[in-house]
């Protein structure tokens, strides 16, 4: 190989190895965050094949080595297996199926490896394609697990697919080809497809987190849609006030009691404004019953028993009040005691 072409091939590996550690970096940080093992087991794959480059460059150096086209073999092969098991665990824990599948591989490959080094090196491109069989049957498995790690048709799917599929074809293509300059594009096209899977498991990984985040604000909107249904039928008046005493939130109650709307309260009136006198006991604590006194709208007077709460949520200080209606107690109360004095008259009757 003259200079300006191994300068060439130099520049070319670096710039493979940079991408590839930039696609490592970024399945690092996702594997921190979540602990999903199968992105340890996908760094380690783009680990094995930028080590790949080390043989590859000696070979610039040394075209005839049967020892450095073995090793260059050897990482291609591990990293494409370890992208294999990888795909395999983003369902779960590799089956033993799976195992054996995995160790029949391994069983083809080195029986592939020792025929090459001890009997015969490829030359006719028959016998090139079966010490490539191993490479080209895992290569297979990759597209086909690519295809089962969804269901639906998300971007990272069909990023994963297309590459995987990309890769298998010039793996496929490669043992047909001789050593010129067609054989280098593809090579590197081999070599520039590997991390580009690499990245659609890592945005499989960030579409998995939102999935999850969306999952989570839904759970949580039908949380809140429950609680605030259970408030709103509940017999008690539920006030929410700020740290100054504004009211942020009521329940349905407590509209109907006091005939203003949320838009008339929420943020605009005081908690004081809608009592009579002065509730507060400075003795008391939370949760203690105060009686007291309040006024609706129209200047109907009513009397209560409040129950307060003081919240503190990320430094965030609210009061929440729960208070009872007495006027229908009393009302009922009257009617006993009527009741009563009507049935008194009538047995002296």
């Amino acid at each position: 190989m003259e200079f300006n072409d191994l300068s060439f091939f130099l520049v070319a590996q670096g710039f493979v190895v940079l991408l590839n550690a930039i696609v490592i970096f970024g399945l690092w940080l996702n594997f921190l965050s979540s602990r999903n093992s199968y992105l340890v087991i996908a760094c380690v794959a783009g680990t094995v094949e930028a080590i790949r480059l080390v043989p590859d460059v000696l070979l610039g150096v040394y075209p005839d080595s049967s020892i450095l086209y073995l090793l260059s073999l050897l990482f291609r092969f591990s990293a494409s297996l370890l992208l294999l098991v990888a795909l395999i665990r983003i369902k779960g824990v590799v089956s033993n199926t799976s195992v054996g599948l995995i160790s029949v591989l391994c069983v083809i490959f080195i029986a592939s490896a020792i025929y090459q080094l001890m009997i015969a090196f490829p030359v006719t491109t028959l016998s090139w394609y079966l010490h490539a069989s191993p490479i080209l049957i895992t290569t297979s498995l990759i597209v086909w697990r690519s295809w089962h790690t969804g269901k639906s048709a998300s971007p990272s799917r069909i990023f994963l697919l297309m590459t995987s599929v990309s890769l298998l074809i010039i793996r496929s293509w490669q043992p047909a080809l001789e050593l010129g300059d067609l054989f280098f594009l593809v090579y590197y096209m081999e070599m520039l497809i590997f991390p580009m899977m690499l990245a659609a498991l890592m945005l499989s990984e960030v579409e998995y987190a939102h999935l999850q985040v969306k999952s989570m604000l839904t759970d949580k909107t039908q949380s809140e849609e429950d609680l605030q249904f259970i408030l709103d039928h509940t017999v008690d008046i539920i006030l929410v006030a700020d740290e100054v005493g504004l009211l942020q939130s009521w329940n349905q109650k407590a509209g109907e009691k006091f005939g203003y709307t949320s838009e008339q309260t929420i943020g605009k009136i005081h908690i004081d404004e809608l009592f009579i006198g002065n509730y507060k006991n400075p003795e008391a604590d939370d949760l203690t019953e105060i009686e007291a006194k309040m006024e609706t709208l129209n200047g109907d007077a009513f009397n209560v028993l409040v129950r307060k709460k003081t919240v503190d949520h990320r430094n965030t200080l609210y009061d929440i009040f729960v208070i009872r209606d007495l006027s229908e107690q009393q009302r009922i109360s009257e009617k006993q005691a009527e009741l009563e004095r009507q049935l008194d008259q009538l047995q002296k009757s």
